[in-house]
């Protein structure tokens, strides 16, 4: 007898997926998979599809020698330890990128999450789509205060939510919404301050791990295999995989700490895009909310090939990218100048979109 499962299936923050298809499979310990589809599911415009799998199929046979007396004969009989375990299979494409997603298979019609941002039209404009103030938040972004004491770095009497920044503003390109047209920098307990904390607390996510990368990569040397130039060319290699299957827009961070230095000294930003100025020039488009309305901030990165010793202390050649976040600003007498800050690194930040709140 055939069964169906109805539901609906959405981007991550929360728009309706198409085209996402979808098979039953029942898990087994040994061997494959058992497939009970009859009818594959093929989400509709407005991410809703419908399965038809048989149940039936998900039992496992097992062969056993049966004697009745001089006759001897093998009957199949259902496998003893064979659990039902069904679960959902979605195939997706997302940026270029093939994709597949296990949702386990409830008595109730799921509603499915997947984690990948839904597919946009245009191009992300720091000026349009950032926000009209800048990354700079006076106090402490902790609900207590710290003493000060001997030995330990003073926190600062201001503080950047340049993540959180980087972050919602991908969420309302995303999403499709305009930025909201605050100029004034957002106070704590406000909606607007609450979703850009929120935002922040993400980019760190899972676990830390970015943190402890920003660590990390501050106290590595720049220009061996090992370095941090030669990862940052790996990093941009991923980034500019992205871009050119279409996604318009990426968090990266920015190593600006030397050893020692406070964590705080490091960045997040929006990329948005690259140009390659020349065979050994590339600039990185991005979104820096200390830049607040400038579409003229850009990482320039020099390629430049090295030599050097490996983790096996062998001599190798390798790619590096040197990088510094260039801006083009105008001085006291408008005139145009650049800022130029170098870096140590750049990687990619984990990012996942999130809806919008409707209050900011």
């Amino acid at each position: 007898m055939a069964d169906q499962i109805s539901g609906r299936v959405t981007y991550a923050n929360g728009l309706p997926a198409a085209g996402v298809r979808m098979r039953v499979f029942d898990s087994d310990i040994s061997g494959g998979d058992d497939d009970l589809t009859l009818q594959e599911g093929i989400s509709a415009p407005d991410g809703s599809y419908t399965v038809i799998y048989d149940k039936a199929r998900s039992v496992d046979l097992r062969s056993i020698e049966v004697s009745l007396g001089p006759i001897r004969f093998n009957k199949q009989i259902a496998e003893p330890f064979d659990l039902y375990l069904p679960y959902l299979l979605l195939s997706y494409t997302s940026y270029g990128r093939t994709r597949s997603q296990k949702t386990r298979l409830e008595s109730t019609s799921p509603q499915i999450r997947l984690a990948d941002p839904p597919p946009v039209v245009g191009q992300f404009v720091p000026s349009q789509h950032g926000f009209k103030f800048g990354n700079y938040f006076p106090g402490s972004p902790l609900p207590f205060t710290i003493p000060e004491l001997p030995g330990v770095t003073s926190i600062p009497s201001f503080y950047g939510l340049c993540g959180g920044m980087s972050a919602a503003a991908a969420d309302c390109f995303y999403a499709g919404k305009p930025i909201p047209a605050v100029r004034e920098t957002p106070t704590k307990r406000t909606n607007l301050y609450n979703y850009l904390m929120r935002r922040q607390i993400d980019s760190f996510s899972p676990f830390g791990e970015p943190v402890l990368r920003f660590v990390k990569w501050a106290n590595m040397v720049e220009n061996t295999p090992l370095g941090t130039w030669h990862r940052s060319a790996d990093e941009f290699a991923q980034l500019k995989s992205l871009f050119d299957a279409g996604m318009p827009v990426h968090p990266i961070g920015l190593v600006f700490s030397n050893p020692g230095e406070a964590l705080w000294e490091n960045h997040q930003v929006l990329a948005h895009g690259y140009i390659e100025r020349s065979p050994s020039v590339v600039e990185i488009q991005i979104y820096d909310p200390n830049y607040p309305e400038n579409d003229q901030v850009v990482i320039r990165a020099d390629r430049m090939t090295l030599t050097g010793s490996d983790a096996s202390g062998q001599q190798t050649s390798f790619t590096t990218l040197r990088c510094a976040r260039v801006a083009r600003v105008a001085d006291l007498l408008g005139r145009p100048k650049e800022e130029i800050r170098p870096m140590r690194g750049m990687f990619l930040m984990p990012y996942e979109p999130v809806a919008v709140p409707g209050n900011v």
